[in-house]
């Protein structure tokens, strides 16, 4: 082993080094302001969007509020009825609180039973593409005029949808017909 030629290899890979070692850390430095302006532009995006979102929610739970009627405890559980159905479909949040609302005051649903009729009828106003206001007043007319007990009335639903994809006619017309000639 040749100690000098040894030692001139080590001491070139420490200049080659060094020189990468301040090269890289001049390019990190110009990049440092434009990684900056990145990295605040992103932190500024992010907070937009959850000031948005949280503005989005407030208004979904004042829809809630407005639509049901509901204060104090009562407003509090369609709340977490909302925060339940919200984001587990694709739904925005004034549907969600559409739906919360309109089948709280026209059955009396809250709870389980509430979230799970919520989740149907923004499914079914999803693939029908369909208005859910207008199919919870519809279908909610048909089950008064039907009687349909509240264990009963997600599977009359289903029932609906089946015979609207089987005739053709939507389950808003097919409800409003059903009704209006019993």
């Amino acid at each position: 082993l040749d100690k000098k030629g040894f030692d001139t290899g080590i001491q070139d890979a420490a200049k080659k080094t060094e020189g990468f070692a301040s090269g890289f850390a001049a390019k990190m430095k110009d990049l440092a302001v434009p990684l900056a302006t990145v990295g605040a532009a992103v932190a500024a995006a992010i907070g937009t969007a959850a000031v948005m979102s949280a503005d989005t929610i407030d208004k979904a739970y004042a829809a809630i509020r407005v639509g049901s009627g509901a204060t104090g405890e009562a407003l509090e559980v369609l709340k977490s009825d909302f925060d339940a159905v919200f984001g587990t479909i694709p739904a925005g949040a004034e549907e969600v609180g559409t739906a919360i609302a309109d089948l709280n005051t026209r059955l009396g649903l809250t709870g389980k039973p509430l979230q799970n009729m919520a989740t149907q009828f923004l499914e079914l106003s999803r693939i029908t593409g369909t208005d859910v206001a207008g199919n919870i007043k519809d279908v909610t007319r048909l089950f008064g005029s039907w009687n349909v007990a509240a264990d009963d009335q997600a599977g009359t639903l289903d029932y609906l949808f089946k015979t609207s994809q089987s005739t053709g006619i939507g389950v808003d017309r097919l409800s409003t017909l059903t009704t209006q000639y019993g």
